[in-house]
């Protein structure tokens, strides 16, 4: 009966290096397999009123986020926390918890739902005036897990992208809230 590397090796320092070669040439392969996604924006749009308690307006803003996993295994995304800041001045944090699978060596869109406070939107709308659009920035950080039998796991990949989204989109959901808006 042939026995395995490690108890063939003839004294305990011979097998304890055949495991430490073993568990290195493990850790060397799932490290390639573990790939770091990239994230951008694919879109932003604006989806309506929200009225919170206790009393708050806000407009909701979905940001659909594109995750290209270009690692050999399955990934899944635990939580993104960061901000989108308009206009380069008006901050407004994100934090989300999508545990969203993704399948390895392809793309998925995963929404990111933001509520700018109407305390925001209207100076917002009237430090936009002469522009068609609001620039935006998605900045922080996602923390991740590569494939479910594994479970390693990589946390803060950082996230900074940028776009644009219609003016008239959130000065339209602002006036139907009620709000008076430029």
């Amino acid at each position: 009966m042939k026995r395995p590397l490690f108890l063939a090796a003839s004294t305990p320092l011979a097998r304890a290096a055949v495991l430490a070669g073993a568990l290195f040439l493990g850790s060397a392969g799932l490290a390639g397999c573990f790939a770091k996604p990239t994230m951008h924006v694919h879109h932003a749009e604006v989806q309506g009123v929200q009225i919170s308690f206790p009393p708050s307006v806000g407009i909701l803003m979905r940001v659909v986020m594109v995750i290209d996993n270009t690692s050999s295994a399955d990934l899944q995304v635990r939580r993104f926390q960061g901000q989108v800041t308009l206009l380069g001045r008006y901050s407004i944090p994100i934090t989300v918890t999508p545990n969203t699978w993704l399948t390895a060596k392809q793309q998925t869109l995963m929404p990111v739902d933001v509520v700018i406070p109407l305390s925001t939107a209207i100076p917002l709308l009237r430090d936009s005036l002469n522009s068609p659009y609001i620039n935006y920035q998605v900045a922080g950080s996602a923390d991740v897990t590569a494939t479910s039998s594994l479970e390693v796991q990589k946390d803060n990949y950082p996230v900074n992208e940028t776009g644009s989204i219609p003016r008239q989109a959130i000065v339209d959901i602002a006036r139907n809230s009620g709000a008076s808006v430029y």
